[in-house]
């Protein structure tokens, strides 16, 4: 692909409509705010100062969180040089993943079915390059920035790092459904098997129901609505500053080697995809081959599944922001605060 195409595409694509992304701006903004504000309360001040250094005038964890996304559908600003050298990267854009996208759009995810108990990074769904393979390089980019020749310049891998860690508590950027034919024509989740021969539901984006009169898709529900409902009106600083006050349960600091870290947090949103899908039911299905898709619904309605989504993003969204505060620090340690490796 040259880079001329490469050009050519970010432009038309920048014509399209946006489609949802993971926690929508409200949630990774809020991440990024409530980041921020756990970095001053642990007193992470080499972190601060290395995230600051990265940044530029005006620019917060909370402003940059969703650069990940923006990226995907536009050319960067004029002089923004770092930006343009990752959509020139052909380690970016060659396709990878069964939609034909760009390769960096799968960044952003991994399908692992909801029933795993634990990511594997041979394991059903999961790619060198997907969501926690691409968190690893970033980490790798900003340890290593002095040595230069990272994958990524130390600016990108910050933001993406920023947007990953969000994408990483999203339940649906981790687990996915693999539906099979039941008996009796019906449909049924299963875990894959070169036997049942599952198709994936691609994180929900192929199964909907109605949402106030309107089709609405699954994953963006989750991106959209359960974010909102969890913010309760508030603005994403708001709701980054409340998500900031939370008491860190002990099972959310991570330990062992910082590589592994990701990997962890996968296995642990496996378990929110689980308590996500758990009252999703199968009713219908239309259309054939790749068009296919399913309508469903929830065990005791819409608003029962209304309350549990945004509980359960409040949740995930104050995992991800302790998280990434956490992730940081480990990056760049403060003396007397390094995390145990």
């Amino acid at each position: 692909m040259t880079n001329r195409f490469a050009r050519a595409a970010a432009a038309l694509i920048a014509l399209l409509p946006l489609p949802a992304s993971a926690w929508g701006p409200v949630g990774h903004e809020a991440i990024g705010t409530a980041s921020a504000e756990w970095l001053e309360k642990q007193g992470y001040t080499s972190a601060q100062k290395h995230v600051q250094a990265l940044l530029r005038p005006g620019e917060t964890l909370a402003s940059i969180s969703n650069w990940a996304d923006h990226i995907k559908y536009g050319s960067p600003l004029p002089g923004d040089t770092e930006s343009q050298a990752f959509l020139d990267d052909e380690r970016n854009l060659v396709p990878t993943v069964e939609d034909g996208k760009a390769r960096h759009f799968g960044f952003h995810y991994t399908d692992r079915p909801f029933q795993a108990r634990a990511y594997e990074p041979g394991g059903i769904g999961a790619r060198p390059d997907d969501i926690v393979g691409t968190l690893n390089e970033c980490i790798v980019s900003l340890q290593n920035a002095d040595k230069g020749g990272q994958r990524f310049s130390p600016r990108v891998a910050l933001m993406l790092l920023t947007h990953f860690v969000g994408d990483l508590h999203q339940p649906l950027h981790v687990g996915c459904g693999y539906i099979v034919p039941g008996e009796g024509g019906d449909w049924r989740f299963a875990y894959p098997s070169a036997a049942n021969g599952a198709i994936c539901d691609e994180g929900g984006n192929k199964i909907a129901f109605k949402l106030d009169g309107r089709k609405t898709r699954l994953h963006r529900y989750w991106d959209e609505h359960a974010v909102l409902t969890a913010a309760h009106g508030r603005s994403s600083a708001i709701f980054g500053k409340a998500l900031a006050l939370y008491e860190p349960h002990p099972a959310w600091k991570a330990h062992g080697p910082l590589n592994t870290w990701p990997r962890v947090w996968a296995s642990d949103t496996l378990a929110a995809s689980r308590e996500m899908y758990a009252p999703v039911r199968l009713v219908s299905a239309s259309g054939e081959g790749a068009a296919r898709e399913w309508t469903i619904a929830f065990d005791g309605g819409n608003m029962a599944y209304s309350r549990l989504s945004g509980r359960l993003a409040d949740r995930q969204l104050g995992k991800a922001a302790y998280r990434l505060a956490e992730l940081l620090n480990a990056i760049w340690p403060t003396p007397g605060k390094t995390p145990k490796q």
